[in-house]
């Protein structure tokens, strides 16, 4: 018996057909022939039937039919060694060590690192950010967490990205949560909740500075943007 206590499962299965299209009995007996599979640690060649069934509390007529209903959509398949599980190997077989320090680094990057305190005389923590990113997003980024005293989480990021290209200011960001406490609103709970906010904030601001070159009275309204998040 294998000393694991675990095997991977991948979210591509949510768009795999052949699993899709299981009923929820073959489902279920489908996951349980991967443990099963993972215990006894050759490969994906699963048990003697009669041990498999024992394993798996089943008849041998029950474990047999779910090997066939799995051979039929070529999950699984019959060999002279015995019922194996098809692409287990490939499924389950070590993550190559670059795909896992890719892993790892984006996990760091929305690490508990990336809090900060809401107190404005705690040192703010430094978030890891990749050598690719600019300067100019580091600094919008310590900027935000500063206003909103909300952490980075791994769904902000293409917010801060998306400001960084288009230059959003502090004030920009600052108008805009003034805009939902003016209104009453709740406070933001993740900062791409400021989204909406901080787009109508930036478009305005960017009017004004177009009127002022050219000699016009910057507008206290824009017609035309849509309603910040909420």
């Amino acid at each position: 018996m294998s000393a694991s206590y675990w095997a991977k499962l991948y979210i591509e299965m949510l768009d795999d057909t052949k699993v899709g299209f299981m009923d929820d009995w073959l489902f279920r007996r489908f996951i349980y022939l991967i443990l099963a599979a993972k215990e006894y640690n050759k490969d994906g060649l699963l048990p003697p039937i009669d041990k498999l069934a024992w394993r798996l509390r089943m008849t041998e007529e029950q474990t047999v039919k779910a090997l066939a209903d799995l051979q039929e959509i070529n999950i699984a398949r019959e060999t002279p060694e015995g019922w194996v599980i098809i692409n287990y190997a490939k499924y389950q077989a070590p993550v190559p060590g670059a795909e896992r320090m890719r892993h790892s680094r984006a996990k760091q990057y929305s690490s508990d690192e990336c809090v900060t305190k809401r107190n404005s005389d705690v040192t703010t923590p430094s978030i890891s950010i990749s050598i690719s990113d600019s300067d100019s997003l580091s600094t919008l980024r310590d900027e935000v967490i500063k206003l909103t005293g909300l952490q980075v989480l791994q769904g902000d990021i293409k917010t801060l990205v998306e400001w960084d290209k288009e230059q959003v200011t502090e004030d920009d960001i600052r108008d805009a949560l003034q805009w939902r406490k003016d209104q009453g609103l709740q406070p933001v709970k993740i900062i791409s909740q400021l989204a909406g906010g901080v787009a109508t904030s930036r478009a305005r601001r960017v009017q004004d500075q177009s009127a002022r070159k050219n000699g016009g009275q910057p507008k206290e309204d824009l017609s035309g943007l849509s309603t910040p998040d909420l």
